[in-house]
């Protein structure tokens, strides 16, 4: 009962790879958010991650993390 499947609307994001641990992604999140001020773009929702690979299967340093910021231009 704790699984639930959720639409999420088809949306522009802002998108990078992060390779290496979690507790590294923070600089990602810096450039992106430099990068949509200098080219004009609005912040339009909350910021996702999603994780392509697994620490069970991958040492930290080898984790893949795709980080998405929704934006629209202004």
């Amino acid at each position: 009962g704790k699984i639930k499947v959720k639409k999420i609307p088809a949306r522009e994001v802002l998108s990078t790879i992060h390779k290496g641990p979690y507790s590294e992604v923070g600089p990602v999140y810096e450039a992106l958010t430099r990068y949509a001020i200098e080219k004009g773009y609005s912040f339009a929702g909350a910021p996702m991650e999603i994780y392509l690979n697994s620490p069970a299967e991958v040492p930290e340093s080898e984790l893949l993390t795709e980080v998405q910021i929704p934006v629209t231009k202004k």
